[in-house]
């Protein structure tokens, strides 16, 4: 039997099926092949740009990538992101709308939980609810803000800290507290005293209504330095030192009261700030003459114990003619008519004198009628020569121009009231000795009517 050769160009029946195979294997291997199966290349060239996956009122977008072969669907929804690939369009699909669809049920991010994760997240939420706190959202938040507050340290030891710092403190209103303070406490002020104490305690009822004295809705450190760092910032530092000294007297009411813990941490707050006041409005000895002199008769009484005794003018009023002439060379201001409840003595400046000579004769209260009408006059007068904005400018005259002319702090203070320190602080240097000299030699002339209409 001889040899058979096939033609040279021929397939033989054996090879046919091998090239068969070998062409199905190279499509296997191809990236894109099983698309052109399922999608036509119409549809591939499509999805070149994003397409529109929708599930409810919710959006997804696909795309196809040519340098992995694969569907990528994107998606974010209210801040929910997310992302999944498939070697199919349809597949990128149903992931995409699996996605929506878990989020538009609330549980976008529950999809992402490995099962352990699951199991826990379950396990607190049972816990919350047999403690009776379904609101979890409200319990998160809290959470977080308490850590935050305490800084990291933690939340069973802030328990306890506060409980040992409570104490069986009751809870009560801002309100109430404030309100029993004053109620408490107004028997021992002057009526200018508790005048002021009352405005400030409004103004901080008003700003602190929504608070307690101790619990959950308990008045704390932030709300109080707010108060006096930003909304009082435009202030004077005096004027938040007076608000201070009101909630200090409220706090230790409270503290007192068992409304408010010891350590109730305010104290950082409620020291006083440095104070640098700008130098008080005086007025030049040319002008106090001319208030003198025009001053009427009953009302100079008045002018001349604060411009040359440095007298203030709700202690004037309430001064009796005994007050002035009784002790020999002296001025007395008793401790039932002084600011401070202290009585003072100290001595008459001859000028005075001179000005208050024509009232020698007489006695009793040097205002016989009422407080609502001395400053009724004296507010019309001080209009009416023009120093109605000049806040006390009798009395920081005398100051000033007394401590120029002694140079004596002490003794100045003495006869103002007041300390040492706040008169240099207040009245040094404003004005020259000669300066002190000359208001201190304003004399009367020689002939007076003042005290005529004096009744």
């Amino acid at each position: 039997m001889g040899t058979t050769f096939p033609l040279e160009n021929g397939v033989s029946d054996s090879t046919e099926p091998k090239l068969k195979r070998s062409q199905s294997a190279s499509v296997r291997n191809s990236r894109i092949p099983h698309i052109v199966k399922r999608r036509s290349l119409t549809d591939l060239k499509a999805v070149e740009n994003p397409i529109k996956v929708t599930y409810q009122n919710l959006s997804a977008s696909i795309k196809y990538y040519p340098s992995d072969g694969l569907f990528h669907g994107y998606w974010n929804i209210g801040g929910i992101k997310g992302k999944a690939a498939s070697k199919t369009l349809e597949g990128a699909e149903a992931k995409a709308k699996d996605a929506l669809r878990k989020i538009h049920q609330g549980r976008g991010q529950l999809s992402e939980l490995s099962n352990r994760g699951v199991a826990s997240l379950n396990a607190a939420l049972t816990l919350l609810i047999e403690a009776g706190y379904p609101d979890f959202l409200k319990v998160a938040t809290e959470y977080l803000a308490a850590k935050e507050a305490g800084q990291g340290v933690s939340l069973i030891e802030m328990a306890r800290s506060y409980a040992q710092r409570s104490g069986e403190a009751e809870a009560v209103t801002f309100r109430s507290a404030a309100r029993d303070w004053f109620k408490t406490s107004k028997g021992h002020w002057r009526k200018k005293t508790r005048d002021n104490h009352r405005g400030r305690m409004e103004m901080l009822i008003t700003t602190f209504s929504n608070y307690d004295t101790v619990g959950e809705n308990a008045l704390g450190f932030e709300a109080v330095r707010f108060l006096l760092n930003e909304s009082l910032v435009k202030k004077s530092p005096k004027w938040r030192n007076h608000v201070r000294e009101t909630l200090r007297q409220i706090v230790k009411h409270c503290v007192a009261r068992k409304w408010m813990p010891k350590d109730h941490g305010f104290d950082p707050l409620l020291r006083n700030e440095r104070d640098n006041p700008a130098p008080p409005k005086i007025i030049t000895p040319g002008k106090f003459l001319e208030v003198l002199e025009t001053c009427p008769s009953e009302l100079l009484p008045f002018v001349g114990l604060m411009g040359f005794c440095g007298v203030r003018r709700e202690e004037t009023y309430k001064m009796t003619w005994e007050d002035v002439w009784e002790t020999e060379g002296c001025i007395v201001v008793n401790a039932r008519d002084a600011k401070m409840w202290r009585r003072r003595v100290f001595e008459r400046p001859p000028v005075a004198n001179e000005w208050l000579a024509p009232y020698r004769h007489l006695t009793g209260p040097i205002w016989k009628r009422t407080e609502g009408a001395f400053n009724s006059r004296v507010d019309a007068f001080r209009q009416a020569v023009g120093l109605k904005n000049k806040h006390n400018v009798l009395r920081h005259s005398f100051g000033s121009y007394r401590y120029a002319l002694t140079d004596n702090a002490d003794k100045t203070s003495k006869e103002m009231g007041n300390s040492p320190t706040t008169l240099k602080k207040s009245y040094y240097r404003l004005v020259t000795p000669t300066q002190g000299a000359e208001w201190f030699n304003l004399m009367p002339p020689t002939t007076t009517d003042k005290i005529i209409n004096v009744a």
